[in-house]
C-alpha cells in the first residue's frame, strides 16, 4: 500500500519532505507564482548584523 504524500500547504507556508512530496519542480512553480504576484520592482536585501 502506498503512503499518502506529506505535503502541507497553508497560509503560513508550504511543508513537505524534500525529494518526496516537495520536489524541485513544485518549489519552482511556487517561486514563479510568487514572482508573478509580486511583479517588477526593486529587490531588497536585509543586511546581516
Amino acid at each position: 500500500m502506498r503512503k499518502p504524500l506529506s505535503l502541507k500547504i497553508g497560509i503560513s507556508g508550504v511543508r513537505g519532505v524534500v525529494g518526496d512530496s516537495l520536489t524541485p519542480q513544485l518549489v519552482a512553480s511556487f517561486a514563479g507564482a510568487f514572482g508573478t504576484y509580486a511583479g517588477a520592482g526593486p529587490i531588497l536585501r536585509r543586511a546581516r548584523w
